[in-house]
């Protein structure tokens, strides 16, 4: 018989040894997991990301679009991105380019406005041509600002708008130019400088907005001076221009949809002494001379926004996060309450056909949580799925 001094053969030896070792490691793991709250976090957590911001973007079918975003965190470096199966996944095209408008015809041609210059693809985005914009011996530095406007990958204009002038309150000189070989030149064809008019039929006084042409004739530059809204139109390219009959008071939105002599806008009409806000479409059947007020839903009340155009008879409005639906240029009416995370307002709409719609929605407060997010509708409205950003 074996006394309990001596020791254990070789083998159970091991096999004691090997149970001992894995007791201790089952212990181990289970004292772990007992107090793993009480534990402080070894591993750095990685910070969330920075809220998103969308300078611009477009959509020309279902799944083919580009936008431009960035982050708040660095909010003159916005990337541009490229999506081909409905927001799913997004190719960066070109990074930390201050992209203000982007302007695509199909899925291959497009130019998209940087400062200072215009970049061209042919491809969809995989290669880029830089061409410069006229800059009237301005920089984007001293006060440059610049909207572009094309009709064709070919054909386009651009508005170039010097800094206020220092002893004369809201009033700017003025370049149009027109070029029809997709920017590589430009031609001037009008103009307001203090000393020089050109007989264009543009003001010095009045902040120039923005600049957009339905056709090769008709085109429109909406702006301000003070208080009053302005609309400018042409019915020659460009070359002259004359006051549309707009509603005073009525301050053009940046929802503006044209196809040739066709036009829908919002316009929201502030009046400080009730207080009150009133917004409404109005509609052009004249390259935009003449103007009329279209229906709204009653429901939506006397402010809303955004404005979303797909064509003359099919748009979108949203108050919050609730939006209504007409297939009749404001006739009638459908609401479709989307239901979009707590503290999201839309801000903008991009409707691609009638039932797909793209948008972005934003958050204000709390500062902390501020910025904006992607979603997109297959029911012309009614649901709304996030999109993952890039």
């Amino acid at each position: 018989m074996r006394s309990p001094d001596d020791p254990l053969p070789p083998g159970r030896s091991t096999r004691a040894y090997a149970v001992i070792t894995i007791s201790l490691i089952v212990l181990g793991v289970a004292l772990i997991a007992y107090f793993k709250p009480q534990l402080p976090n070894l591993l750095p957590v990685p910070p969330a990301p920075p809220p998103l911001f969308v300078t611009s973007s477009q959509f020309v079918d279902p799944s083919t679009g580009w936008m431009a975003a960035g982050h708040l965190s660095s909010i003159t470096a916005a990337s541009l991105y490229r999506t081909r199966d409905g927001g799913r996944h997004w190719r960066p095209l070109i990074p930390d380019l201050s992209v203000s408008q982007i302007q695509f015809f199909d899925r291959r041609s497009g130019i998209v406005l940087a400062p200072g210059r215009l970049e061209v693809t042919t491809d969809g985005g995989d290669t880029w041509a830089a061409r410069p914009t006229p800059n009237h011996d301005l920089e984007p530095i001293n006060g440059l600002r610049q909207t572009i406007s094309f009709i064709t990958p070919d054909e386009g204009w651009s508005l170039t708008v010097g800094p206020d002038l220092g002893d004369i309150t809201h009033a700017q000189s003025a370049w149009i130019d027109h070029t029809t070989d997709g920017g590589r030149t430009w031609q001037q064809i009008a103009s307001v400088t203090p000393g020089s008019d050109r007989s264009s039929g543009l003001s010095l006084f009045g902040v120039k907005a923005g600049i957009i042409f339905g056709s090769r004739t008709v085109g429109w530059i909406k702006g301000s001076d003070r208080s009053p809204q302005f609309l400018y139109v042409t019915s020659d390219g460009g070359h002259h221009w004359r006051f549309a009959h707009w509603t005073y008071g009525h301050s053009l939105a940046t929802n503006e949809w044209m196809a040739g002599l066709d036009g829908v806008v919002a316009a929201t009409e502030v009046q400080v002494s009730i207080p009150r806000v009133h917004t409404a479409v109005y509609v052009s059947h004249d390259g935009g001379l003449d103007w009329t007020a279209a229906p709204t839903p009653e429901a939506a009340g006397p402010a809303f926004d955004p404005l979303g155009v797909l064509d003359a008879q099919h748009w979108w409005l949203a108050t919050g996060s609730t939006m209504w639906r007409t297939a009749d240029a404001g006739r009638t009416w459908s609401e479709r309450s989307a239901a979009l995370p707590g503290g999201l307002s839309f801000y903008s709409l991009t409707p691609v056909s009638e039932q797909v719609v793209w948008a972005v929605a934003s958050r204000a407060y709390p500062p902390d949580k501020r910025g904006e997010r992607l979603f997109r509708s297959s029911d012309g409205g009614a649901t709304w799925k996030a999109v993952q950003a890039p």
